[in-house]
Formats: C-alpha cells, sequence, structure tokens
C-alpha cells in the first residue's frame, strides 16, 4: 500500500520515484547510494517539508493525521519510514507512539523488538542502570 504520508507531500512537491522510494524506507535500510541521495537531494527539503505538515496541522484535524501515520507503522510493524517520520516530529513523536501501543494493543498486533517501548534508548538506559548499580556494590 502507498504511504499516505508520501501521498500528501505529492501533492504540494514534485517528488521524482528515487524521492518517493527512499522516503518510504527507514533511515536505518538505506544503502550507501540511497543515503547519498537522500542527504544531497532530500535533506536539504526537510525543512520545506515539515514547514508544509506544521501549515497541515493546523488546517486539518491533528487525531486524523496522527491516525494515517499509526495505520502507516501499524503496516511496518512500528518502524517508521522516512516520510512518517517527518510528519511524527511535526505531531509530537511520543504522542504517536502512544497511540501506536495503544491500538496494536486493541488489535492484537505485534510490534517489532523496542518500538513498543520508544527504541533503543529505553535499552541503553536500562544497561547503564544496571550497570551503574553492579560497580557500586562492586566498589563497596
Amino acid at each position: 500500500m502507498q504511504n499516505q504520508v508520501i501521498l500528501l507531500l505529492e501533492k504540494q512537491f514534485t517528488l521524482t520515484n528515487e524521492d518517493k522510494k527512499i522516503l518510504e524506507q527507514k533511515t536505518r535500510s538505506l544503502n550507501r547510494s540511497d543515503r547519498h541521495y537522500y542527504f544531497k537531494e532530500l535533506k536539504p527539503r526537510e525543512k520545506e517539508f515539515k514547514q508544509y505538515f506544521k501549515e497541515m496541522v493546523h488546517d486539518a484535524d491533528v487525531q486524523e493525521l496522527k491516525d494515517m501515520v499509526v495505520v502507516n507503522l501499524l503496516e511496518r510493524g512500528g518502524d517508521p519510514s522516512i516520510a512518517d517520520g517527518l510528519l511524527m516530529d511535526v505531531l509530537g513523536r511520543i504522542e504517536v507512539y502512544h497511540q501506536l501501543r495503544k491500538k496494536a494493543a486493541q488489535e492484537g498486533i505485534r510490534l517489532k523488538a523496542l518500538n513498543s517501548f520508544g527504541g533503543i534508548g529505553l535499552l541503553i538506559g536500562i544497561v547503564g542502570l544496571i550497570s551503574a548499580v553492579y560497580l557500586y556494590f562492586l566498589n563497596r
């Protein structure tokens, strides 16, 4: 299914097929040539994209936009595409992830690891906390 966020961008901006292909992917899954294209062509236009989304948020129903992003995220198991990430930055990532967790629990959809808790940051925090406690008791 076509990403709805990319369709919104396509209405306002002229996007090539290469642009659309890259905007549908996750940042981590870009290969070297895609990453080069992304940082050369799309990254400089990110401000324009976000400004367009900010104007949309003022004009449209915010809940409707959040629902659209959540549906896109559920289709991908919780991993946001680059385009979804742009809209999530405008809407608020925490609110979108909170709604994603709720909807995934209601529909019984299993999210990919660490997505339901905000990513790898939580894992790093837990490991850091355990390490600190271990070192504290080791030096006592």
